[in-house]
Parts: structure tokens; C-alpha cells; sequence
């Protein structure tokens, strides 16, 4: 009899709890499901731009880069680990990227971000973007990147504005030409001009009217 209430009890116990545990274990289940296929998705889309993304922790420590980024600064994902952010930008740039880094990190940023990569082969790739941090329990624990490879944008910048003082410089030329050139011209009319009032004085004197 005792056992026959043990055996009950167990069953009682059993059909209330069993229930919740499986529902649990499903809805964990199904929960892990969302995240990866949500994380997937943030992947694809991140590696689906040709835009350079970054997280980097406080210390500067690289913790995430999307496919463009790792490709057009030709590291390995294996090297991406053991960089600090320090590692990639220009030592010119250095003091003014600490600033902007802890700026960002006291909540604040919101300024675009102008600064310059170094690639691997040490090549040098001029960047603007969107900084943002990444704030947990209240603590800013990271700071996200968005930048553009401005390089080519700067050249053709660099060169037009090149071209742009060139044709300052000719303008100035031609008119300092034209300048000296209208000088010289009445300079010369002048002269004939004066050459032929010395005429006409001494043709005056040599005939002097009578009255």
C-alpha cells in the first residue's frame, strides 16, 4: 500500500513537472534557433557591404571585423586576433584616434570620424565613418566603427584642388601679362604722342603767327 501511494505520488509529481521542463527545453531550443539564425543574419549583412565595420573593446583590442574590412587590410583572421587597433592606424593619426576612442567612450561622440588605416603591406587608406559605443549594464564596454575607404575620393580632391590653384596661378599670369602688355602699349603711344607735340611746338616756333 505504501508503495502504491509512492508510486502516485511520483506520477503526480511527474505529470505536473514533466510537462514544464519539456516546455522549457523547447522554448530554450527554439530560442537558441532565433539567436544563431538572427546571428547569421547580422553576419551576412555585415559581410555583404563593401563598407569597413569594426567593434574594438576600451583597451583597444580588435574584437570583430566584417569580410571587407579583414579584405582590404589584407589580414588573416588568425592575425586579427592578436591586434590592437593601434596596430592598424597611422601613427600620425594615433593622439587624435585616442581621442576620438575616449570620447566615444564617455558617451560623447556623434562627430564623423576622418582618420587613415595602415593595410598589412603598410599601405595607406585614408577612412571616414560613424563611431558609436557600446554600452552594457551602464558601462561602455566597446566602440563600433562604420568607415568608407575615402582614398581615391581624397586624391581626386587633392588633385582638383591642385588644378584649381593652377588655374588661379594662369589667371594671375594673363593678367599680369595683359597688364604689362596695355603698359607697354600706351608707353608707346605716349612717346608718339609726345614726339609729335615736340614737332608741333617747334613747327609753331620756327612759323610764328602774326597778328
Amino acid at each position: 500500500k505504501a508503495g502504491a501511494q509512492d508510486y502516485l505520488m511520483k506520477e503526480k509529481v511527474l505529470s505536473g513537472v514533466l510537462p514544464r521542463v519539456i516546455r522549457y527545453a523547447i522554448e530554450r531550443k527554439l530560442a537558441q534557433q532565433a539567436l544563431r539564425e538572427s546571428e547569421a543574419r547580422l553576419h551576412d549583412l555585415f559581410d555583404g557591404t563593401s563598407d569597413l565595420i569594426q567593434s574594438i573593446a576600451a583597451d583597444g583590442r580588435i574584437l570583430f571585423v566584417n569580410r571587407a574590412w579583414q579584405e582590404r587590410l589584407g589580414y588573416s583572421e588568425e592575425e586579427i586576433i592578436a591586434l590592437n587597433i593601434f596596430d592598424v592606424i597611422h601613427p600620425d593619426q594615433h593622439e587624435y584616434f585616442r581621442t576620438c576612442l575616449q570620447r566615444h567612450l564617455a558617451d560623447k561622440g556623434g562627430e564623423i570620424v576622418e582618420t587613415a588605416f595602415r593595410t598589412k603591406d603598410r599601405h595607406i587608406i585614408a577612412v571616414e565613418g560613424n563611431v558609436t559605443a557600446h554600452f552594457e549594464d551602464g558601462k561602455a564596454v566597446a566602440v563600433r566603427g562604420i568607415f568608407r575607404d575615402v582614398t581615391k575620393r581624397n586624391e581626386m580632391m587633392s588633385k582638383l584642388q591642385t588644378l584649381t590653384t593652377l588655374l588661379q596661378n594662369i589667371r594671375e599670369e594673363e593678367r599680369t601679362s595683359i597688364s604689362r602688355e596695355i603698359h607697354d602699349e600706351l608707353g608707346s603711344m605716349l612717346t608718339v604722342m609726345k614726339m609729335e607735340l615736340d614737332w608741333l611746338a617747334k613747327k609753331i616756333d620756327a612759323n610764328p603767327m602774326h597778328e
